[in-house]
This record gives C-alpha cells, sequence and structure tokens, in this order.
C-alpha cells in the first residue's frame, strides 16, 4: 500500500490544474469560514459585533483619540459608513468622543472601559482562531503562504 503522501501526489498529478478562479474561491472559503467561526463565537458570548465594529475597535485600541476622519482616511471606507459605525458603538457604550481642545468640532474618540473589554475579547478569539487554523501548517509552509499572498495582492493594483 502506498504512503499517503504518495497518493497525494499520485492524485495531484492525475487532477486539472487549478485556475486563477479556483485560487479565488479558496481564498474566499477560507475567510468565511474565519469569519463565521469569529462571529459565532462573539454571538455565544453575548457580543454581536460585526466585522467592521471589531476593526474600529481595534483602530481606536491602537490610536486612542484618533478621529473620524482619521479612521476614514485609514480604512479607505466612505464618511458616512464611518460616521454609523461609531454612532452605533458609541450608542451600544463602546466609544466615547470628546471635542478636542483646539478645534471644538472636532471630536476625538477613546474606547469606553466596556470597549477596552469587547477588544479584548474579540483580540483573544481572533488570536485563538488563527492559532487553530494555521496549527496544521509548518513555519516553512505559513512563511509559503504568507509570501505568496503577497504576491497576489501586489498584483491587484496592476488590474486595469
Amino acid at each position: 500500500m502506498a504512503n499517503p503522501t504518495s497518493a497525494a501526489l499520485a492524485e495531484a498529478a492525475t487532477s486539472p490544474a487549478p485556475t486563477p478562479e479556483d485560487v479565488v474561491e479558496a481564498l474566499h472559503q477560507t475567510m468565511r469560514g474565519l469569519r463565521a467561526a469569529f462571529h459565532g463565537g462573539g454571538r455565544k458570548e453575548g457580543r454581536d459585533l460585526t466585522h467592521l465594529d471589531s476593526r474600529v475597535l481595534g483602530f481606536f485600541a491602537r490610536c486612542p483619540g484618533a478621529t473620524q476622519k482619521e479612521l476614514a482616511l485609514h480604512s479607505g471606507r466612505d464618511k458616512g459608513q464611518i460616521a454609523r459605525l461609531i454612532h452605533g458603538l458609541k450608542a451600544r457604550g463602546l466609544l466615547s468622543a470628546t471635542p478636542d481642545d483646539a478645534d471644538r468640532r472636532t471630536l476625538r474618540i477613546e474606547l469606553t472601559p466596556a470597549g477596552v473589554e469587547a477588544h479584548r475579547a474579540q483580540h483573544a478569539r481572533a488570536y485563538a482562531l488563527a492559532e487553530q487554523s494555521a496549527q496544521a501548517l509548518s513555519e516553512d509552509e505559513r512563511r509559503t503562504l504568507i509570501d505568496l499572498l503577497k504576491k497576489m495582492h501586489t498584483h491587484l493594483g496592476t488590474c486595469a
């Protein structure tokens, strides 16, 4: 009986070459699985934060006192979407805003204590999920995957 490695190699040799669409579909399925696992865990814990909510909390955790405009520039999202996200997180008690000392029209945004806790829980869940999903890869495979993804990302900007 052949070992699993030679059987896998034989199967790969006889299967059709993956298309670029196959690569993108595999990436899409992986991201869908990661997001479903991540956000499903949050709902079980009584937190109902979306992916973007988590990203906003993460930004203000890293940049306390930043402005809505700075988040919009950083994220590439439109100002209206950012305003709605911030408004929703403020209404839930996860963000607070105080007027800037130099320009009272500008609001400086920070996590509230509840926001800090929500961010910590999200971050811990994300770390655990990353560990779980990447444990099947060796260190060399992880490096290779990162290099390949960077290479793909670089070529996105060249599309017409």
